[in-house]
């Protein structure tokens, strides 16, 4: 039995080790102590005690415990950052649209149009790559010097 509870707290520092990887050998070590006790303290009230072995019980599940809020709190960070790398999917989060009736493809990101949808179906995306380095110049540029960005809009013209 005893055996069986230094594995399981050998196996909670080794995982509190790994997950914490800041935490130092006597931080680590201090987690397996009673509070307001230290190493010699425990150890002189004699192995096999009924204190000793449920003070240990309550440092191993304390230890546990300790370790698997923060997993949780890692899992809802790592969560979090997913959720904003993802998106909801809404319209509004939309980039481009095809609109094949009226042959006109809307850029959303900067609010551009064109009205050669089969042109830019058979690969001829100039015209589209030529206004976004556009507006990205036009961002960078004004993050540079402090000044408002132009108003976006710009619609091809139809021929």
């Amino acid at each position: 039995m005893r055996t069986r509870r230094y594995l399981a707290l050998a196996a909670i520092a080794a995982l509190l080790a790994w997950s914490a990887p800041g935490l130092a050998a006597d931080e680590i070590d201090d987690f397996f102590q009673e509070p307001g006790t230290d190493a010699d303290t425990t150890a002189g009230q004699g192995e096999g005690s009924s204190t000793d072995q449920s003070g240990q019980a309550e440092q191993g599940g304390s230890v546990l415990k300790q370790l698997q809020a923060e997993q949780e709190k890692e899992r809802a960070k790592y969560a979090a950052q997913r959720r904003s790398q993802i998106g909801t999917g809404d319209r509004s989060e939309r980039i481009r649209t095809y609109n094949f009736p009226q042959s006109r493809c809307t850029d959303h990101r900067i609010g551009f149009t064109l009205h050669s949808l089969p042109q830019i179906l058979e690969g001829n995306l100039e015209p589209l790559i030529a206004e976004l380095q556009r507006v990205d110049f036009e961002e960078r540029f004004a993050a540079l010097t402090g000044q408002p960005v132009a108003a976006r809009r710009r619609d091809e013209e139809e021929d």
